[in-house]
């Protein structure tokens, strides 16, 4: 019978490209990867890995036990979740991710609701990158993690993962109360009329993306003055008139550095707040506590 521990090495090198990247994440020797990795090529007779000086790849065999493998690492941790079920108590740890910039306002709130009603629990948060988010969690390295994605943007499908919509909001451009159209009503916007204002995006996130993307519909290339993905940083030097800002609404002003957000008119677009979990993780107490609390939070006004 295959050795669960080294189908875990095969899927972890698969997914880091390398026996290195592997090794540095389980805190284990390259030397004992390798070792065990061979021996698992030795027991099928079939090669798993293309070696290539510093990088390992997924041969097609590879692929394919790799993909088994999710499988069975999905129903082992089902099954523990059903064994352990009948009157658990809500302990351990809960390992999230959260966004590298931000993590959504409801986050704190939901965490200290289930820490005071659930107070032998450990949780650790960690910021994750959201490309990285969906592999920390598949690989174990987190429970869940939270990410967010906007309209206009290619939502990619994760095999092996529970994807939670939790949450949306509108994107809003923030300007300075001072702004020559803060003043109108309703509050919404053309975005030709800001052709000739400097922005804040990050041409490299999926929202500077879309931000550039509409400008260049409306007609005219954003000039960018501030190349940065924090939507607090954002909001700050919108506030101060120097720049404007297309943001998710519920991403609240600094103390002392209000703007108005105004509705772009004619486009509805938003920005989802979103949970990935492990499909074999989703019963686990902890996580369906945190879940719980996570939905009542963002059920509030």
């Amino acid at each position: 019978m295959l050795d669960v521990r080294k189908l875990v090495l095969l899927r972890e090198v698969g997914a880091r490209g390398s026996i290195a990247a592997a090794a540095d994440a389980l805190a284990y020797t390259r030397s004992a990867v390798s070792q065990q990795l061979t021996a698992l090529e030795r027991d099928l007779g079939v090669p798993l890995l293309d070696r290539t000086n510093r990088r390992a790849a997924l041969t097609e065999a590879g692929h394919a036990l790799v993909a088994r493998t999710e499988v069975v690492l999905a129903e082992l941790e089902q099954a523990e979740a059903e064994v352990k079920a009948p009157g658990a108590e809500v302990a351990g740890e809960l390992r999230i991710g959260v966004p590298l910039h931000h993590g959504p306002p409801l986050l704190a709130r939901s965490i200290a609701r289930l820490q005071q009603r659930h107070p032998g629990l450990l949780i650790t948060l960690s910021q994750v990158a959201p490309d990285d988010a969906a592999r920390e969690v598949r690989l174990g390295k987190l429970d869940l993690a939270l990410s967010d994605d906007h309209d206009g943007t290619p939502k990619r499908a994760e095999p092996g993962l529970v994807d939670l919509l939790l949450a949306s909001d509108p994107l809003r451009v923030a300007v300075s109360p001072g702004h020559p159209l803060a003043g109108g009503s309703p509050f919404t916007v053309q975005l030709r009329d800001l052709a000739g204002d400097r922005w804040v995006l990050d041409p490299a996130s999926s929202l500077g993306v879309l931000t550039l993307s509409l400008c260049r519909a409306a007609g005219f290339e954003p000039r960018v003055a501030a190349a940065i993905a924090d939507p607090f940083a954002a909001l700050t030097l919108a506030a101060t008139g120097w720049a404007v800002a297309l943001v998710p609404d519920l991403v609240a002003d600094r103390e002392g550095s209000p703007t108005v957000r105004l509705a772009l008119d004619g486009i509805d677009l938003r920005r989802r707040v979103r949970v990935l979990i492990r499909s074999g993780s989703r019963d686990r107490p902890a996580v369906t506590a945190f879940l719980a609390e996570l939905e009542a939070v963002a059920d509030e006004p």
